[in-house]
């Protein structure tokens, strides 16, 4: 097909999943293309993007990758307990802006390597979690390093209630060294 513009004839030419079908029209000296997509779509698409590697679906490879990285990243866990506890303590120990970075990340405690990536994380702890939260509901399911000077990993996690927590707290946990023959905190109000 002839045209009154000069320009290089893409007609029939493959850009990744796009094929061009024939010329559509030039505009402010850009010329488009009437191109066919993979998945079937029909678009018109300008030649410079297509040649320039820029364009290579009609869009539809970029919600795919989206979609798959989404998959990828949570494994559909997204928005559930065990992924919001795996968010939160990274982010204490890790982001500087976090309110409780300072008794974390500030202090030394780290989160091993592995458990960066959350089915990492759940390989690991996932069936105790599983566990825990038939006897005691999500609720009162909380992550709790049994070492408080050391950081997340899975020899020094477990699961345990908010009531667990809070007698492994370091505060407590100092008092107790403090108080020797005393007793445990818990017996003191008795």
């Amino acid at each position: 097909m002839k045209h009154s513009r000069n320009f290089i004839d893409l007609t029939n030419k493959k850009f990744g999943r796009i094929t061009v079908l024939k010329f559509a029209k030039t505009n402010s000296g850009r010329t488009y293309w009437v191109c066919k997509c993979k998945c079937g779509n029909l678009k018109e698409i300008e030649g410079y993007t297509l040649r320039s590697g820029q364009t290579k679906s009609c869009g539809c490879l970029a919600t795919e990758l989206k979609r798959k990285r989404k998959t990828r990243l949570s494994h559909g866990m997204s928005g559930t307990r065990i992924h919001n506890i795996w968010i939160q303590m990274r982010n204490r120990c890790q982001n500087k802006n976090n309110q409780a970075y300072k008794y974390y990340g500030g202090r030394g405690i780290s989160v091993d390597e592995r458990w960066n990536i959350f089915e990492n994380f759940l390989n690991d702890m996932g069936e105790l979690y599983s566990q825990h939260i038939t006897k005691y509901s999500k609720k009162q399911t909380t992550i709790d390093r049994i070492d408080n000077e050391k950081g997340y990993c899975k020899r020094n996690c477990r699961w345990a209630t908010y009531k667990e927590q809070m007698k492994n707290k370091r505060v407590n946990r100092e008092l107790l060294s403090k108080a020797g023959k005393l007793g445990a905190i818990a017996r003191w109000g008795k």
